[in-house]
């Protein structure tokens, strides 16, 4: 499935389901046409009946003739005429008639001219999309089809807080402002951690970074700290337990949004486990989802001492990069790797003058197949693929020893209700399901009501890796 095909394709449809592309110019000089037909998911349809329609105007009256009919052949591909030869100079449309599963949709492209004179080969090319449908006024938003919005850890950070109403003058705050912390703070810890945003300049009219702005942090005595803001924060914990609140301020004083952080008692056990005793300075997941954050966690509380960065190297391709950290305490820290690419990576954690720490983590891709949904008032089906497991079945048991689950969440059971399952559900993945290095588990649906949907998924696991290697820098 190229589930990130689906968000390009279906990015603003507004109101309509589908869509198709015109590649040459509507007076192009051309003798066929031709195209081919998608799910919104990017896959071909085969065996769909296409139309090709020819307008005329005798006398001034719009009348429209031909309506030859044909299929997609096994590529999703037709063709116009169907048994070779050119067209007469027109003009012309062409019609689609998608599959009921694929909402029944009959789409109709613009229409174009063929001219007279043309060179032999020339051609009007059209892709047409057909994309299933909750109601004729419907647009299918699948969220995290790609991957998951970054609101979770395993055990804290990324908290986004949504900004207060605007004052009358003040710039404008793009999407949610993002307070990106560890989640696991203790009396006197040394911490740093990202608050992030776009706002926009009101004279220039451009969105801009947070220079300018400035953090405020207040500790649970009631003291108050006010730091410039940097892409990465620095501060030192309090003695008091409780509740932080951290403030972004603009350069008018203006609070553009606010949030708490935890301080935790000193000595909070970690809120994982590991199944050899550790060795090194870090423990890190054995999976990790793409899209997702990358939490290490350090059982000797020793991670703030000094840089650290992670070296994310995919054992497929060789293809790596290198992420420096957007939270760290003594007792973790969280990192965003880029890469888009499921399967075998190799994760080394890396510090200045102390131990590089080698993992064998498995990123994980999580899609969503919605290709059997139907339209209001009936069932259909959305199918949670999870793809980037090992395919050598020592391997596999090896990391589902580790026991990962998936959690799957409906936002939006007014619009799409799980008929079977409830509304937020956990699957062990257990090896059930998991065929190809890729897991799917159907889910059986009814639309409610015309609208967008929200289906969440997202991996957790609790029991941790010790490292692989562990070699002096």
């Amino acid at each position: 499935m190229n589930s990130k095909r689906s968000h390009v394709i279906g990015a603003g449809l507004g109101a309509a389901a589908a869509l198709f592309v015109l590649f040459a110019a509507q007076t192009a000089r051309a003798q066929t046409v031709s195209g081919e037909v998608l799910d919104c998911t990017g896959r071909v349809l085969r065996d769909v009946t296409v139309e090709l329609y020819k307008v005329t105007t005798p006398g001034g009256t719009r009348t429209v003739s031909g309506g030859v009919s044909g299929q997609t052949d096994k590529g999703g591909y037709f063709r116009f005429p169907t048994s070779g030869g050119t067209l007469t100079p027109g003009t012309y449309y062409v019609v689609v008639k998608c599959p009921r599963n694929q909402g029944g949709l009959v789409l109709q492209s613009n229409e174009f001219y063929l001219s007279a004179g043309f060179t032999t080969g020339n051609t009007i090319s059209l892709k047409f999309i057909c994309c299933p449908t909750i109601g004729s006024n419907a647009v299918l938003r699948r969220t995290d089809v790609d991957n998951v919005v970054p609101e979770f850890t395993p055990f804290g950070g990324l908290v986004e807080s949504v900004p207060p109403p605007r004052p009358p003058g003040a710039p404008v705050v793009v999407g949610n402002v993002e307070f990106v912390h560890t989640g696991d703070w203790q009396p006197g810890d040394q911490v740093s951690f990202t608050v992030r945003g776009k706002v926009v300049d009101d004279k220039a009219g451009r969105q801009a970074d947070l220079t300018g702005h400035v953090v405020k942090i207040e500790d649970p005595s009631g003291k108050q700290r006010t730091v410039a803001w940097s892409p990465l924060i620095r501060y030192t914990v309090s003695a008091a337990v409780g509740r932080i609140t951290a403030s972004l301020l603009n350069p008018n004083g203006t609070v553009l949004s606010r949030t708490t952080i935890p301080v935790n008692p000193a000595g909070t056990p970690a809120p994982y486990q590991t199944v050899e005793p550790p060795t090194g300075t870090c423990v890190a997941p054995a999976l990790n989802q793409i899209g997702q954050p990358f939490q290490i966690y350090s059982p000797n509380n020793q991670l703030a001492q000094g840089d650290i960065e992670l070296v994310v190297r995919n054992e497929a391709n060789g293809a790596s990069e290198v992420c420096k950290p957007v939270a760290v305490s003594p007792h973790s820290a969280i990192f965003e790797p880029k890469g888009e690419t499921p399967g075998r990576h190799t994760f080394t954690v890396r510090r200045t003058g102390a131990l590089q720490e080698v993992f064998t983590v498995y990123r994980l891709l999580v899609g969503l197949d919605t290709k059997r949904l139907q339209n209001v008032g009936k069932k259909g089906t959305v199918t949670v693929e999870v793809s980037g497991f090992p395919l050598d079945e020592v391997e596999l048991r090896k990391l589902l020893s580790f026991k990962p689950t998936l959690r799957i969440t409906n936002n939006t059971p007014d619009v799409l209700a799980f008929t079977k399952d409830p509304s937020e559900f956990s699957v062990k993945l257990d090896g059930g399901g998991i065929e190809g290095g890729t897991f799917r588990r159907d889910i059986l649906t009814k639309a409610i009501r015309a609208g967008d949907f929200e289906i969440k998924a997202r991996t957790e696991l609790i029991i941790l890796l010790t490292p692989r290697i562990i070699k002096q820098e």
